[in-house]
């Protein structure tokens, strides 16, 4: 008896908690949706010239990943689906089942999917538009280095071969040459690109996808994600629980929706209480913590390929200063348009929004404040930016990181601005760059243990990253 009793009353806690909350009335509702968050929701909104006092930029360096686009085919796929569940969901509420309050049940009888199995993947039109207005809040930021005062032969572009970055690329072009555009010359795709797809050539990273999503799939049996099955389910009107991937699919469509249409509110968000939504989140940064950053050091020593790529490319605009040089000078701009797993690696080997404590499944409530969160640092559109500076007082050559356009506290640097000469010692490791380990028998490879991970994600990792 005592244990219905708990039941009936840990069931009647989880009502109490979302009986009143309507999505169409919250002014502020929760939009961080892990990578798919729309990059309007994140990025720094101040546009002014970034000025150093006694330097001048000489060179941009740029990595992003696409702007917003949609889902693959086989998303898409499962997503036709919701409209059964849609309908489903009308009816308990036609019988006083649920608890979703009259403006987002109307806002749900309207919807229905608007993306085609033969778009999956591309760049949609808020995703040209993320790129666009991104290259443009750069000039703003940099006049004296984007203001179209260099021929555009001095700009180096380039991209995977997937239609959503060639897109972002063009859609970024346009953005910051305006309508000379056309004189922009993108760089046709490379075969197994060393800097933008070293992730795909690596067989020791590529046989370790099932280990990377055991803490994620672990979290997923716990408390919180059980607490979220259940309320959703009993807010939609269902007296037994959904299952994961209903779950999952209805928060695939609603962060969707949102990333697509900024302006507007998604009804299958408001299936979700906030609580709901960070235990979703919490969920997307476990996924992306393991298998493309600090969760594994095999993700932090594969980040190498694009770092060694910004300080080589540093290092030639440095020797290009002297008088005595008489190459061709180095591009003043540098983008690259990759995906979001070699733009994790990348700022995990540069040790950026790294925590001293690991994220795992059984640790949320203490990683409320956590640096590594997807929707900041991997949202669609996500970016890493490094202008290489020439400074009049004090150190010659200095570098500032942005990411999201937000000036990087780096270690070792001051308000973001860090000397040439402590990226290079802090970042030697990576300026070596050998990927030897990618060519281990990945079969032989032995997963770490929960304890080991401990160890080493909270020893080793962080010491050995705080040595570069």
């Amino acid at each position: 008896m005592l244990p219905l009793l708990l039941l009936l009353g840990a069931g009647a806690l989880v009502a109490g908690q979302d009986d009143q909350y309507c999505l169409a009335r919250d002014q502020y509702p929760y939009l961080y949706f892990g990578p798919k968050t729309a990059y309007e929701r994140v990025y720094d909104h101040k546009d002014s010239p970034q000025n150093v006092p006694y330097c001048r930029p000489l060179t941009l360096w740029f990595m992003g990943r696409p702007g917003t686009r949609a889902p693959d085919q086989e998303t898409i796929r499962k997503m036709q689906s919701l409209t059964g569940l849609k309908a489903r969901i009308l009816r308990n509420h036609e019988g006083h089942g649920g608890r979703l309050c009259p403006e987002d049940l109307a806002a749900l009888s309207r919807w229905h999917l608007n993306v085609t199995e033969d778009k999956a993947l591309w760049l949609t039109g808020q995703g040209q538009a993320d790129l666009s207005f991104l290259a443009r809040r750069l000039k703003r930021r940099l006049p004296e280095l984007l203001n179209n005062t260099y021929p555009a032969n001095r700009f180096k572009f380039r991209h995977t071969s997937s239609q959503r970055t060639q897109e972002s690329a063009e859609a970024f072009a346009s953005g910051l040459f305006d309508r000379n555009r056309n004189e922009v010359e993108i760089s046709p795709p490379m075969h197994n690109d060393p800097v933008l797809q070293f992730d795909e050539m690596c067989p020791s990273w590529t046989a370790n996808g099932a280990r990377a999503m055991a803490e994620a799939e672990l979290f997923e049996k716990g408390p919180e994600m059980e607490q979220t099955i259940t309320r959703v389910s009993r807010r939609l009107g269902f007296n037994y629980n959904l299952s994961m991937d209903n779950i999952d699919l209805m928060w695939e469509m609603c962060r969707y929706d949102k990333a697509w249409k900024y302006v507007s509110l998604s009804p299958w968000c408001a299936a979700f209480t906030e609580d709901d939504l960070k235990v979703m989140e919490y969920r997307a940064d476990l996924q992306y913590y393991y298998r493309y950053s600090y969760g594994d050091q095999l993700n932090v020593d594969l980040g190498c390929p694009p770092v060694k790529d910004m300080l080589d490319h540093f290092s030639r605009m440095e020797m290009a200063t002297d008088e005595a040089y008489e190459n061709i000078p180095p591009p003043v701009g540098v983008f690259y348009f990759t995906h979001d797993a070699v733009l994790h690696m990348m700022l995990a080997a540069l040790g950026v929004e790294r925590d001293a404590i690991p994220l795992m499944a059984n640790n949320m409530d203490q990683q409320t404040k956590r640096l590594f969160r997807t929707s900041y640092i991997g949202s669609f559109a996500a970016n890493l930016a490094a202008v290489f500076y020439h400074c009049d007082q004090g150190e010659k050559h200095r570098v500032m990181f942005y990411l999201r356009e937000r000036i990087v506290d780096m270690e070792g640097c001051q308000v973001g601005l860090c000397s040439w000469s402590h990226l290079r010692t802090r970042l030697r490791k990576a300026q070596v760059c050998s990927l030897k380990f990618c060519n281990a028998n990945a079969a032989t490879a032995v997963a770490p243990s929960r304890t080991a991970l401990l160890a080493a994600l909270g020893v080793a990792v962080v010491a050995a990253l705080a040595s570069l």
